[in-house]
């Protein structure tokens, strides 16, 4: 688990335009929306602890899932 603002850190900067893997593909991203279902948890501190789940199979021992959506947009020089 990790706390919330590391993983959206994390997830900007893995579809930043300038990771490798969009580079090498000459490709130019300008927006990315995502929506990522979560674990989430408090800490004791007051803390958002989450964790993005291993698989999508959902069973009705686990906590209900919820989700993240975000929005990446490129801003102009």
């Amino acid at each position: 688990m990790t706390t919330l603002d590391r993983l959206i850190t994390h997830l900007a900067d893995a579809v930043a335009p300038n990771v490798a893997g969009v580079r090498g593909l000459g490709l130019k991203v300008t927006d990315v929306d995502l929506l990522v279902p979560l674990e989430s948890m408090p800490d004791p501190h007051e803390v958002v602890l989450v964790s993005i789940p291993r698989g999508r199979l959902q069973t009705g021992f686990e906590r209900p899932l919820g989700e993240l959506r975000m929005r990446f947009r490129q801003s102009l020089p």
